[in-house]
């Protein structure tokens, strides 16, 4: 999960701004 994110920090960016509506 680490790996992927780090080769597609495009995807991590996703996932935080879903995290960031969820609060």
């Amino acid at each position: 999960m680490t790996r992927s994110l780090k080769k597609n920090p495009f995807v991590a960016n996703h996932l935080s701004g879903r995290i960031e509506k969820l609060n």
